[in-house]
């Protein structure tokens, strides 16, 4: 099963007569991830419900997606899953914390 990968360049030209660069901007949301939200959203799966290292990710990916991945990039991944879910975190706590005590 081969992952789908798009691919976004910017092309550079520059002017024959003043010899200015100009760029075409990425944009921002797609520079902000490498990796789609269905494979993050599997590989933060991984790791925190079935406890699987970040080599162990990578291999998986690298085996069963055809896509190469760093390292770094699992990390990286795991360390923004991890600040995206806080808010409905918090408010999970705060749920649970105001409710009335469950019968016995």
């Amino acid at each position: 099963m081969a992952a789908e990968i798009t691919e976004h360049q910017g092309h550079a030209r520059t002017c024959p007569y003043c010899r200015a660069v100009t760029r075409a901007t990425i944009p921002t949301e797609v520079r902000a991830h490498s990796v789609g939200p269905n494979l993050t959203g599997l590989m933060g799966y991984l790791a925190r419900v079935h406890g699987v290292s970040k080599r162990g990710i990578e291999e998986i990916v690298e085996q069963t997606f055809e896509v190469s991945m760093a390292l770094g990039t699992v990390s990286n991944l795991e360390q923004e899953l991890s600040a995206a879910l806080v808010p409905a975190h918090e408010d999970a706590r705060a749920a649970v914390a105001s409710a009335p005590a469950a019968p016995a």
